[in-house]
């Protein structure tokens, strides 16, 4: 089967993570491409795709509506000829204008768009929380594919910390989304209010990192929060189990990448109460969560997991077992051709 998965960009983010495991597991049984439309790419993000995967710059400017881009870009598609095109961007669709491939979109959060939704012959949800936002919209043919990691690149703690001390955070630095100034305001109260000894390191870039280092300076913590930049996957995955409790405080949230990394990594988790995450840790049967936005609550989780740590820590294999049983990447992209295979019978 000839599979070509189109995204706008290329940068550090749940749905090139996904795509890159995805293409990489596809290309053992299929002809996989990668095409690239705009010329904001991360190369060394792009550099983990294998080499038996096709990958195509267009090099178009973002926002440009030159028609030669356009002209690019379908030409490239027919040359290739593919059985299956697979977006990862909803406005795609409008670009393409190859008619010989069942075209399908993943839809990697909630509250996207449904303006091109009916251009595609199936959706991809992540979670059931987005299969059910896409729902509310209208009626589409929606398949609920989870994303998937591959666990086993993942360096599991063998041993079982003794307290509460050190906390990550990975993603985006995107307070609006991912609500990093919830977590510091709270860390804040823990160690300001409560005098606990407890540290948070942050993962990632973006828009709002001088915001959440104003925040930082202000509740007088500087010595208490590691802002750690950008850091490739091999670096998280190595580096997950050398921390007490992995927290995700996103104000919205279609599923949770980094949730299942923690898991996978066998340290325990506290999420918002949104329903992404919580699908991942059923419902607080695998973590711990508190109220989307609330500091109080983050506040009050946070003492109730540093006074009841080993209680809490007894959810870590079960959750660990969980991960491997529902979020492994080679199901989620059997998951995908069994799609594909349906839609061509």
């Amino acid at each position: 089967m000839k599979i070509a998965h189109i995204i706008f960009s290329f940068h550090t983010g749940g749905a090139e993570t996904m795509l890159i495991d995805i293409a990489n597991c596809q290309s053992n049984n299929n002809e996989v491409s990668v095409i690239i439309i705009n010329d904001s790419v991360n190369e060394s993000l792009l550099s983990k795709i294998k080499e038996g995967v096709q990958i195509i710059k267009i090099g178009r400017s973002e926002g440009s509506r030159s028609i030669f881009d356009i002209i690019k870009f379908n030409y490239i598609i027919a040359k290739l000829s593919p059985d299956i095109i697979h977006s990862h961007n909803s406005p795609i669709a409008k670009l393409i204008f190859y008619p010989f491939a069942k075209l399908f979109l993943t839809v990697h959060d909630m509250g996207i768009s449904n303006t091109y939704f009916s251009r595609y012959d199936a959706l991809f949800a992540i979670s059931g929380a987005v299969c059910e936002d896409i729902l509310k919209k209208g009626s589409y043919n929606v398949v609920t594919v989870p994303n998937g990691i591959d666990s086993s690149q993942i360096i599991v703690k063998h041993k079982e910390s003794e307290r509460l001390k050190d906390i990550i955070q990975v993603g985006r630095s995107d307070s609006d989304k991912k609500g990093q100034d919830i977590l510091i305001y709270a860390v804040s109260r823990l160690v300001n209010t409560y005098g606990l000894d407890i540290n948070l390191t942050l993962i990632g870039e973006g828009p709002s990192m001088e915001y959440l280092r104003e925040i930082v300076s202000s509740e007088h913590i500087e010595d208490r929060v590691i802002f750690l930049g950008l850091r490739d996957r091999e670096y998280i995955y190595s580096r997950l189990k050398d921390y007490d409790l992995y927290v995700q405080p996103s104000r919205f949230e279609g599923f949770g990448l980094t949730v299942a990394e923690a898991m996978a990594a066998k340290i325990p988790v506290l999420v918002s109460d949104n329903d992404g995450p919580m699908e991942i840790i059923n419902n607080g049967e695998y973590g711990v969560c508190f109220k989307v936005g609330d500091i109080d609550d983050c506040v009050d989780k946070l003492l109730y997991i540093y006074n009841n740590y080993s209680e809490v820590c007894e959810k870590i294999e079960p959750a660990y077992l969980r991960v491997k049983q529902l979020y492994d990447i080679n199901e989620t992209a059997n998951n995908y051709t069994k799609a594909y295979e349906s839609s061509r019978n």
